[in-house]
């Protein structure tokens, strides 16, 4: 959160598409105001300018949106290129493309080139930070997935990969398109709890791991919950 300060807003903005959204252009210029002004230290990771680190219930609760207005929103924001989002099991990054047109300020060449690098060097490091946050939990708990994914790299291995070779088949394009929303929705590891939940009931069926998805959600059920046993 920026405690103190402003930011530049252009009139130009009148003119964006999504000004006539009333949900949208709000939750987009709460991102600006959350969004760092320069880079900062979390966890030992940097958060790069430009982004910020939050949960769609945070943006909910700081906003006044609901749950579903800030996931409408945040996917009509990805499908324009106005801002992306990288997601760990831990935390959401949300990532203004083109933060340094929005907040100018007079930087030489070598500034210039190093924001411009943001995005694929802040998606590195999330990466990273994921992949070994996904190890240490496969390390810390047996693999109980049933199919041909009971193996080392269960949590590591892709969504779509996952499913197929859980299910033994091949993953229809309405199936695919499913699960990329699934991705875009929820918690990557907390996708993968309600697969393993799913084939543990001998469901093997996309739509129904969506369901058991939806049903956790307006639960707030979450992957700590999982790991407990809570049911």
């Amino acid at each position: 959160m920026q405690p103190n300060g402003f930011i530049k807003l252009h009139r130009k903005i009148i003119d964006w598409e999504w000004y006539d959204d009333i949900n949208t252009k709000t939750l987009f210029i709460h991102i600006l105001l959350m969004a760092n002004y320069e880079d900062r230290k979390w966890h030992g990771e940097t958060v790069k300018r430009g982004s910020f680190l939050t949960s769609y219930q945070t943006l909910a609760t700081q906003t006044g949106l609901t749950m579903q207005q800030v996931r409408t929103s945040i996917k009509k924001l990805l499908s324009t290129n106005d801002i992306t989002k990288v997601t760990s099991n831990k935390n959401t990054v949300i990532i203004v493309p083109n933060y340094n047109l929005y907040q100018a300020v007079q930087q030489t060449e070598e500034q210039t080139n190093n924001i411009e690098e943001t995005n694929e060097q802040h998606s590195n490091n999330i990466q990273v930070t994921t992949t070994k946050n996904i190890k240490n939990k496969k390390n810390k708990k047996n693999n109980t997935f049933i199919g041909a994914c009971a193996q080392d790299d269960v949590w590591s291995i892709p969504l779509l990969s996952l499913f197929e070779e859980e299910f033994a088949r091949t993953i229809s394009s309405n199936e695919a398109m499913l699960i990329s929303q699934m991705e875009n929705d929820y918690d990557d590891l907390l996708i993968r709890y309600a697969l393993r939940e799913a084939m543990t009931r001998g469901k093997k069926s996309v739509q129904y791991i969506d369901r058991i998805l939806v049903d956790w959600e307006q639960r707030d059920f979450t992957t700590k919950d999982y790991e407990e046993g809570k049911r």
